[in-house]
Parts: C-alpha cells; structure tokens; sequence
C-alpha cells in the first residue's frame, strides 16, 4: 500500500485507482498510471497538468526518459501488452 502524500490532496485521491508512481527531477514533476488506462501527469503542488488516454486498459508502470521529455508507459493494449513512448 503507497503512503499517501499529505501535501498534495489531488493526487491522494487519484491514487485510489492507480498502480505506480513515477517521479523526475528535471521538472519537479510525477506521473500516476492506474487500472482505467489512464497516465495523468502532476506538479509536486498537485496540480494535474495533463491526462493521457491510450492504452485500452491497465497501464502497468510507466518512466521518464533521462532528459524528461518523453514518458513510457506499459499497459494493455488491443493487441495485448504494448509499450507507449508520449512526448511531453
């Protein structure tokens, strides 16, 4: 069970439904990935700033890349499991 983030109420309550938590210090921000297939993208003041919509059920894990412009996301997919690169 994740600890919940005090500071940050937004994100307590979408992390009902979420699976993983990604973190980057290039942009001070983080990514949550759940069961419905949604990504949503978080300031540290939790703020959402962008939802992504693309895998047709559970994302399972998702990462930023080095430079923290694109995020990777593992789910399922239609075609079964599938890896999605997005651009931030």
């Amino acid at each position: 069970m994740c600890a919940p983030f005090p500071s940050l109420p937004n994100l307590n309550q979408s992390l009902t439904v979420n699976w993983a938590v990604e973190t980057t210090a290039i942009k001070s921000q983080l990514i949550t990935v759940g069961r419905d297939g949604t990504a949503k993208l978080w300031n540290l003041s939790g703020e959402q700033l962008d939802q992504f919509k693309n895998h047709d059920g559970t994302i399972w894990a998702a990462r930023f890349s080095p430079n923290g412009q694109h995020i990777a996301t593992v789910g399922t997919c239609k075609w079964g499991g599938c890896v999605i690169l997005l651009k931030l």
